[in-house]
């Protein structure tokens, strides 16, 4: 039919109607199945597209993950190295390694610094110039010798250094100890402990001291009670052992 149209129509009309049929063709949409395959054929394109990328980015992040791997081998390594040193020194510290004598001495510095030992033994110095000089022994026993810068009365700490007898148990900090003045004329008492304050060994002590009397009424004024700090330097000058002095009015040919 469309034949028989064209043959009477002019030559215009029929460029017309072909521009008119041909706009007609191309409105009409694809078929499901045309279009299903224009749909496919992108879809394969852009997952190829897809694949290239992802390979080259799995690649790159598989290679990051080595290198990571690598460095966290690393500091695995590290570390075990370094927990193998301290292993070293801790079997060094506490016996197991063989490294005979110098492992206990080790062992000894090291305890020290956690725990600073504080010793009893030797010569320690009052705030008023007085000299204490002990010896502690193994069975717990104090001995020495008392040397005082002060006395009540002229001759109340007799003619020559008083001894001094007390106990402190072996690892104790804590002790006490008695010095007998002029035969019993007067007796002290020193009970206290041994610390080590900014690296300096210290005796902090309280004392009492019991003078005799003759009288009942007189008990009032028997007792003195009191404090010393003991150091292992001189605070005051007194009687010394060195220097051969060992009461107060020795020193200097004064009394104190």
């Amino acid at each position: 039919m469309l034949y028989l149209l064209s043959c009477s129509l002019s030559p215009k009309m029929k460029i017309l109607l072909l521009c008119l049929l041909a706009a007609v063709v191309t409105a009409i949409p694809y078929s499901d199945y045309e279009e299903r395959e224009i749909k496919d054929s992108i879809e394969k394109k852009n997952v190829d597209k897809f694949e290239d990328t992802s390979s080259e980015e799995v690649k790159d992040d598989f290679e990051k993950f080595m290198e990571e791997n690598d460095e966290r081998d690393s500091v695995i390594e590290n570390i075990r190295m370094e927990y193998n040193d301290e292993k070293h020194v801790i079997d060094v510290k506490f016996g197991s390694s063989s490294l005979g004598g110098e492992t206990e001495q080790l062992e000894d510095t090291w305890q020290d610094e956690l725990d600073p030992k504080c010793s009893l033994d030797g010569v320690w110095y009052n705030e008023v110039g007085s000299e204490l000089i002990l010896h502690h022994t193994t069975d717990g026993h104090l001995v020495g010798e008392y040397r005082t810068a002060v006395e009540i009365k002229p001759g109340y700490a007799g003619k020559s250094f008083s001894v001094v007898r007390g106990n402190a148990a072996a690892e104790s900090k804590t002790f006490g100890f008695t010095v007998v003045w002029s035969k019993g004329g007067s007796v002290t008492s020193w009970t206290g402990q041994c610390i080590v304050c900014n690296g300096k060994e210290i005796l902090k002590t309280t004392w009492i001291l019991t003078s005799a009397i003759e009288r009942c009424e007189d008990q009032w004024q028997a007792n003195r009670i009191g404090q010393n700090v003991f150091t292992r330097e001189e605070q005051q000058p007194g009687p010394r052992k060195e220097d051969d002095t060992h009461i107060p009015f020795h020193v200097d040919h004064k009394q104190w």
